[in-house]
């Protein structure tokens, strides 16, 4: 192995064939995938070549870990997986002190009906197992709730995971559990609107207009709006710290 790469290059190590290297044979380790020669030596150690699940298996383990060695420097700024489903925490992308910043925040109206709804489905699937079981009358509709519960099955292997690991963890790591969240959140609705063309539709127009809204609350701070234009700005974007961890306007920080 070479040298260091610097921080554009993930500070990997840099192969080289240099020999000055060879001096110290057991820092020096080369894996051959693919052998052309066709009189290979005698003594030359013949691997048997992996299976799928044993290729997988060995790939989880690189990944943990790789993962595991990016540990967060001393002024690194980093989260914990119990905050992203309670948008306990955002993150600043960027940050500038004359124009404003970019605060990476979720949507609070949508993450927490997001939560709320995985509770809800636990209480859907124990009513249904009980409706079915006892009564012989499933109220729910089965092909959505089989649906659903793989959703919730997405949502937890995307997200428990994390709590094993011992890298530097952000914000944004939680966006892929987040989408099979949101799709539960709409099975669920799927399942708890009341039955009815009139009553449905309002209940999905009222639901979709509170994403709406939320979003136009919201979106002048996550698309970097000036705080120092005038005071009723800076008073709008005090306006939207919720909760007191969120660093906006840099409180948090």
């Amino acid at each position: 192995m070479g040298l260091q790469l610097p921080e554009y290059g993930g500070k990997q190590m840099e192969v080289s064939c240099t020999r000055r290297y060879l001096k110290h044979p057991s820092s020096v380790l080369f894996t051959l995938e693919h052998n052309l020669s066709p009189d290979p030596a005698e003594n030359t150690e013949r691997v048997n070549p992996a299976g799928f699940f044993g290729k997988l298996a060995e790939m989880q383990v690189k990944m943990i870990v790789t993962n595991n060695a990016l540990l967060p420097s001393e002024t690194e700024r980093s989260s914990r997986p119990w905050m992203w489903p309670l948008d306990y925490e955002g993150l600043w992308f960027a940050i500038t002190h004359k124009d404003g910043g970019i605060y990476f925040l979720g949507n609070p109206v949508i993450f927490w009906i997001n939560l709320a709804m995985i509770g809800v489905l636990f209480y859907i699937n124990v009513h249904h197992a009980y409706l079915s079981l006892r009564l012989k009358d499933p109220r729910y509709a089965a092909g959505v709730l089989y649906q659903t519960n793989w959703y919730l099955l997405g949502y937890l292997l995307h997200y428990l995971p994390f709590f094993l690991m011992g890298r530097v963890l952000y914000f944004h790591h939680f966006y892929s559990a987040f989408i099979f969240n949101t799709m539960l959140t709409a099975g669920v609705l799927e399942m708890i609107v009341p039955q009815g063309p009139c009553a449905a539709h309002a209940v999905r127009g009222a639901f979709v207009g509170i994403c709406v809204v939320s979003f136009l609350v919201f979106s002048p701070l996550a698309y970097g709006i000036p705080v120092d234009a005038n005071k009723q700005t800076l008073g709008y974007v005090k306006s939207l710290k919720w909760l007191h961890t969120w660093g906006v306007l840099g409180c948090a920080l």
